[in-house]
């Protein structure tokens, strides 16, 4: 029998009519990137096939050059050769390599007419030479880009071997470098917006493991803001109901109380015998209390806040019934079940907007001994102060987002 078990009116006083809720994976530090772009060298000079037209064309200007008045002659002479030394009709005639293109593979000028007929002048056509095009500016060439000024000046700013890392992947997958070198652990660390990295062997990075440790942080963040560290079980469908009758609802704006209980009995009597016996002895549509909390500091929630179940009489509609398990006439909840108790009445109270005088044991509201003699000269003092340390810690975390944000928009 819990509590309620034992005074069924207890409960019923109030009662409204029937009526209708992988590891991160180690990285090294990449080789560092090239700032200078190389033009792939010609393999082999015998890629370049001259025709004999040119090379006497190349011959002439050279003794021009090199012998004033013979211009004339040299003029003559290349004529000469370009009318005798015109191939054969139906033959294709040797692709001629300007000086321009030296130091380029042929392969190099060919890739703009790459699938369409070679286009060499037909020698009927053009009585000469036929001669392949150099490149005419450089642009025509494939140049890989160089790294950006901005992103060349962060990693200068930067101690190695995180200047290499930081210029190798960029800014868009580092985001901006966060302050200096630190040393964690023993080891260099560098933060960026989005990576974290640290050198594990001399000019060796890796990655830091920050998944586990932001996880570690946030639940402690919960618990002193008021969150539920402790894990709670939603088992309010499951547990045993009296089809034939339910309880009132409510909207949460009625809400006024958080109501502490004790069950009364042993600790092993948990959630489902205590909603059997409310229904089965008790005679009501299913459990009385809202949350039940175990001595693990397990949290289950057994009834929805919008239900007026039965567990302060007249106070039903505008409370929450909290049930500590175990019979705690002379004893008390053990350490976990009262530091979840402070969790839980925390969160209500922040997330229902009630003061912390909304705290109240089931003895402070109507006349029994609920939830035991040492409930308000031992226990209750140090399960408002939790709750008071929790409530100072979210309130002091809001004010700070609220000035960061003001900060923001300055």
């Amino acid at each position: 029998m819990t509590e309620n078990a034992a005074d069924p009116e207890a409960g019923q006083a109030g009662q409204p009519e029937e009526g209708d809720q992988p590891a991160t994976p180690t990285q090294d530090a990449p080789p560092e990137p090239l700032t200078e772009v190389f033009d792939a060298p010609v393999e082999s000079t015998d890629q370049l096939v001259v025709s004999p037209g040119a090379q006497s064309a190349a011959q002439g200007a050279e003794k021009a050059a090199a012998e004033p008045g013979a211009a004339e002659a040299t003029a003559e002479s290349e004529a000469a050769d370009t009318a005798g030394g015109a191939e054969a009709p139906g033959e294709s005639p040797p692709a001629v390599v300007s000086p321009a293109t030296a130091g380029h593979e042929p392969a190099a000028v060919a890739q703009e007419t790459a699938g369409q007929e070679s286009p060499v002048a037909s020698p009927a056509a053009a009585g000469q030479e036929a001669v392949v095009a150099a490149p005419e500016t450089a642009a025509q060439q494939p140049v890989v880009a160089a790294p950006g000024a901005a992103m060349r000046n962060v990693a200068e700013g930067l101690e190695e071997p995180f200047a290499s890392f930081y210029a190798h992947y960029g800014p868009t997958l580092c985001g901006r470098p966060l302050g200096e070198v630190v040393v964690e652990e023993g080891r260099r660390r560098q933060y960026f917006g989005g990576r974290a990295v640290e050198e594990h062997e001399p000019r060796r990075v890796r990655l830091v493991r920050l998944g586990e440790a932001w996880l570690a942080i946030r639940q402690g963040q919960q618990a002193a803001r008021g969150g539920r560290a402790h894990p709670v079980t939603d088992i309010s469908r499951s547990l045993r109901r009296d089809p034939s009758q339910h309880y009132a609802a409510r909207p949460l704006c009625d809400i006024r109380y958080l109501v502490i209980h004790h069950t009364g009995a042993s600790a092993a009597f948990g959630p489902e015998a205590i909603a059997r016996a409310h229904v089965e002895d008790n005679g009501w549509p299913g459990i009385g209390y809202h949350f039940v909390v175990d001595p693990a500091g397990t949290i289950y929630h057994t009834q929805d806040l919008t239900v007026v179940s039965y567990h302060a009489r007249q106070f039903n509609p505008a409370s929450v019934g909290i049930a500590v398990m175990g019979d705690l006439t002379s004893a008390q909840p053990t350490p976990a079940q009262l530091e979840a108790t402070a969790d839980l009445i925390a969160s209500l109270l922040f997330d229902l907007g009630l003061p912390l005088d909304a705290v109240r044991g089931h003895r402070e509201m109507v006349p029994t001994p609920c939830p035991g003699d040492a409930f308000l000269r031992v226990w209750r003092p140090r399960l408002m102060a939790a709750v008071q340390e929790r409530i100072d810690a979210r309130q002091a975390e809001r004010l700070s987002q609220l000035a960061a944000g003001a900060l923001s928009t300055t």
